[in-house]
């Protein structure tokens, strides 16, 4: 890796990879460990009107289909965001104050849709089976029932007056709205300024390109009931 300032630090990781020593996920098994796989919406907003998975539970090899309602009849909670991190100069606070008028909407997510659908490729319904091609051949087996909303592709979109409703407690899909710095200094630097320059700085959707998916491996150990 060249670091731009006429040095280099040398990978080490090239030999064992190149000479298929690598380990991942997929190499981690235990004794008849069984698979699951994840059955994904079609659309990006939708009510969900109900989930048959009667026909998949029958097929060969299938252990379980899980869906919205297992998990909650399970007492398990969703899955918090924590999108308000501390402030970067005063880490006792967090980064957006509601007493400073911030609107702030950060709601915890269920991993599996319960209702509703609000992003494309939404988790519907979880097949665990004995093989991954058996979970795979019977997810395609549940039957979801779709009552398709509009959706929009682009965030200004989403933003624009009479958008689709992703989230009841975020009017107008706006997540944050917050402002910070002294008001008054910076109105006061604009009105004695010789020039003015107003632009806008969209920022596209980041996503890391792991070489593999999320991946885990558990299992039950009976001496200490983990």
């Amino acid at each position: 890796m060249n670091t731009g300032i006429g040095a280099s630090v040398r990978r080490t990781e090239d030999f064992r990879l190149l000479t298929g020593r690598g380990r991942y996920s997929d190499d981690k098994n235990q004794p008849g460990q069984a698979y699951a796989f994840m059955l994904r919406s079609p659309h990006a907003h939708a009510i969900i009107t109900s989930i048959d998975t009667v026909a998949a539970e029958n097929m060969q090899g299938v252990l379980a289909i899980l869906t919205a309602r297992d998990y909650d009849d399970d007492g398990l909670k969703p899955i918090p965001h924590g999108a308000n991190n501390n402030d970067a100069v005063n880490p006792k606070i967090q980064a957006f104050l509601e007493s400073e008028g911030a609107r702030i909407f950060d709601m915890a997510q269920p991993p599996l849709a319960r209702d509703k659908i609000r992003f494309g490729g939404e988790g519907v319904a979880l097949v665990v089976a004995e093989t991954l091609s058996q979970a795979r051949d019977a997810a395609e087996h549940v039957t979801v029932e779709y009552d398709p909303l509009p959706a929009a592709g682009h965030v200004m979109d989403a933003i624009a007056p009479g958008a689709a409703q992703i989230w009841d407690g975020a009017p107008g899909n706006i997540c944050l709205d917050a402002t910070k710095g002294d008001r008054a200094a910076a109105e006061a630097a604009f009105a004695g300024a010789a020039h003015i320059v107003e632009m806008e700085l969209p920022v596209t959707r980041v996503a890391n390109c792991q070489m593999e998916p999320r991946a885990a491996v558990a299992w039950h150990d009976a001496d200490t009931g983990r």
